[in-house]
């Protein structure tokens, strides 16, 4: 067995998916991006097509591993991504890991899943608004975001990133 096995089974796949349907908003930031329903709809028969399929286990110190697997040798990537779960509850916890898999399928299959920003994210940021200081706070408690994100948005001053982070 060869790892040309895997990689001619991601060959096929790669020549038979078709572009992901961006068809949701982000709301923070204005930006289209690609829900996990959306990417999986998009891979399902590609990858049915090609012998590959995805696993997602849930690891330890809040982690999660993913595979693409070759179904017939058995070979696999793999990639291990942490969980940025803000809160405790089974709703926390969900949102991370439907965040997680979403990344991680796009990064094992070179998926663009999200809107190319052509390098505007390193022009000059806006800076945030008091205002909305609340609901972004609650987006990022609620796992639906990062202030790494929020960050790469706009400029904040060290009292918002504060209650941001709290």
């Amino acid at each position: 067995m060869t790892t040309e096995t895997i990689y001619t089974a991601l060959y096929k796949f790669h020549s038979s998916v078709r572009t992901i349907h961006k068809g949701s908003i982000n709301p923070f930031f204005g930006s289209k991006y690609a829900t996990l329903a959306d990417i999986q709809k998009s891979i399902a028969q590609p990858l049915q097509d090609a012998g590959l399929i995805i696993v997602h286990q849930l690891g330890e110190n809040d982690t999660m591993h993913s595979s693409v697997i070759h179904c017939e040798s058995g070979q696999q990537i793999q990639s291990t991504y942490r969980l940025h779960i803000k809160g405790s509850d089974s709703q926390a916890w969900g949102s991370a890991i439907t965040y997680a898999k979403r990344y991680a399928i796009g990064a094992l299959l070179n998926l663009c899943i999200d809107e190319d920003d052509d390098g505007n994210a390193n022009k000059s940021k806006p800076t945030l608004s008091n205002d909305k200081i609340a609901d972004i706070a609650k987006w990022i408690k609620d796992g639906k975001g990062t202030i790494q994100q929020i960050e790469r948005k706009y400029n904040l001053t060290t009292n918002q990133r504060k209650q941001l982070t709290q």
